[in-house]
């Protein structure tokens, strides 16, 4: 399977979600996160425990969710 994503910003996301994680469960995970948040706005709005409830089904998603929120306070 590939990963699904419409941009760059989704791809790095969906890539740092991938790491020991399968692609169609990453894609479970953001085919629900996506719609409401695919920006690095959006995305750290959400804080990490919000980011936790959207890719809870994805192995290591606690720490996971602290880079993926590291990484959109960086770019902004």
């Amino acid at each position: 399977t590939e990963l699904n994503f419409s941009s760059p910003f989704e791809l790095l996301v969906a890539v740092t979600l991938s790491a020991q994680a399968t692609d169609v469960s990453v894609n479970k995970a953001t085919d629900k996160l996506f719609p409401v948040a695919n920006t690095p706005e959006a995305i750290y709005a959400l804080g990490v425990d919000g980011l936790k409830e959207y890719i809870k089904t994805i192995g290591l998603f606690n720490s996971k969710a602290q880079n993926v929120h590291k990484l959109c306070q960086i770019l902004i």
